[in-house]
């Protein structure tokens, strides 16, 4: 019909009916249960750590199929006004973290593919190491490097010869730096870019942050802090892809949120997921094996996150929190980053707790959250237990 300058509606105007153009139908992935298996934990990680906010994603790591997604705090999207507005934010795709020892994966899954290393490889391991002359004593700095060239290990040792499972086991941060030097720069570089830090996974959600990595050629420290989770900034879903390749023989699978389109006419249209090979089935093998000895080693940090009749493999994360203009805080940003069943993976779940007020490690604030989400979502997926 036709309208004057004011939006009324002329009288005797054209008037022109036309039939309404049926649309499609969105298929999520979303699985009701789990997101509710996923968000109960989330809120009972907050009651009992006091953190600021966790954040959960389920995978599938064959199909890309995101189960779960939840950030708590959350919102009502009728009534903002009873919120903060950092709630509003989906920082399972949009916030960014530094993930710390999570991200040694890909130092250790790149070493193992160029064969720098295999899991039996020893190195000699000090508890602290600098990789710029009079770096420990304060005699170095390096523009967008906030470590600044000094690594320490969690707890003091003398040298030990430890090899790359007990490396990986003990979440070793010299060790780690030790096997990335022999890696080289490049091919770490190269790696952190395969596995999809750095740049977007393609979600099919608005807003997503591509993360940040500071790996400049010149910067004498930044490799080393990349090879430990440092110098790189990434989001809870880029982590739970990175994994989710591991699990799926080597092959990432791009994460999605849409199954498929179907039509009026009931047509439907499966979504196509983007896929790449990171590194050999051997190598996600091997990864696996090492990542599930830091779940069921005494020596482990990830010993809160067995499974009750299910084997699990996965990695803590503990980082310093920095924060634009002020550096590194005093606060931290925990995970835990794992796959179950470790023998034949259904899923991959990424848990990330910001700033825990009870606890500071990922193995002690994470790893239990993730045992209760892997549980119930493998029970509701009907996958038979696998260990005793």
């Amino acid at each position: 019909f036709e309208q004057d300058l004011e939006g009324n509606v002329i009288p005797q105007g054209r008037y022109d009916l036309r039939p309404a153009i049926p649309g499609s139908d969105l298929v999520t992935t979303i699985d009701r249960d789990i997101e509710f298996i996923a968000e109960r934990e989330c809120k009972a990680t907050l009651e009992r750590t006091e953190a600021k906010r966790c954040t959960v994603v389920v995978l599938d790591p064959s199909t890309g199929e995101v189960l779960a997604m939840v950030v708590v705090p959350g919102f009502d999207p009728n009534d903002r006004s009873a919120s903060n507005p950092d709630d509003w934010v989906n920082w399972a795709v949009l916030g960014t973290y530094e993930p710390g020892s999570a991200e040694k994966l890909i130092t250790i899954a790149a070493a193992l593919e160029e064969r720098a290393v295999n899991a039996a490889t020893t190195f000699e391991v000090p508890d602290v190491i600098e990789v710029v002359d009079g770096a420990c004593e304060g005699r170095f700095s390096a523009a967008g490097d906030q470590i600044n060239g000094c690594y320490h290990d969690a707890e003091r040792h003398p040298i030990e010869t430890l090899s790359v499972r007990d490396i990986v086991t003990r979440s070793s941060n010299v060790g780690t730096i030790l096997i990335g030097q022999r890696l080289g720069d490049s091919n770490l570089a190269r790696y952190i870019d395969a596995f999809g830090l750095g740049r977007k996974t393609g979600i099919d959600v608005p807003g997503e942050s591509p993360g940040r990595l500071n790996l400049d050629p010149t910067c004498p420290s930044c490799f080393a802090s990349a090879a430990i989770g440092y110098a790189v900034s990434v989001t809870p879903l880029q982590m739970a892809a990175a994994y989710g390749a591991v699990a799926n023989d080597g092959v990432w699978v791009q994460p999605h949120l849409v199954r498929e389109l179907v039509d009026g006419s009931g047509v439907q249209r499966p979504i196509s997921p983007e896929e790449r090979r990171v590194v050999s089935a051997e190598t996600a093998l091997v990864m696996r094996s090492l990542l599930r000895n830091v779940v069921e080693s005494s020596e482990g940090t990830g010993g809160k996150a067995r499974i009750p009749g299910y084997t699990a493999a996965g990695k803590t994360g503990t980082a310093r929190k920095f924060v634009p203009g002020e550096g590194y805080t005093d606060d931290y940003v925990v995970s835990f980053v794992g796959m179950a069943p470790a023998s034949n993976p259904r899923i991959v779940v990424a848990v990330v707790v910001d700033s825990p007020r009870i606890g500071s490690s990922g193995g002690r604030v994470a790893a239990p959250a993730f045992s209760k989400i892997a549980e119930d979502t493998l029970h509701r997926l009907g996958v038979p237990p696998d260990a005793p």
